[in-house]
């Protein structure tokens, strides 16, 4: 039964020490993901404005075009 119990035991520290190991990288990929989630924000924010300031020179440059 000793014998049984220690095996159980180690058994037991082993499986909590690799479900810790598990939870540290999962709390790593969550910041990796909230990082990578607010660059493309960030990148999509940049890239509205810069579709709009396009938008302006087309137009801009349209109304140039048919005044002549």
């Amino acid at each position: 039964m000793y014998v049984v119990r220690r095996f159980a035991d180690r058994f037991r520290l082993q499986a909590e020490e690799e479900v810790r190991e598990l939870q540290k990288k999962m709390q790593q990929l969550e910041n990796d993901l909230d990082q990578t989630q607010e660059k493309l924000m960030n990148a999509n924010q940049r890239l509205e404005e810069k579709e709009k300031a396009l938008q302006n020179v087309s137009l801009t440059l349209f109304s140039l075009f048919v005044d002549y």
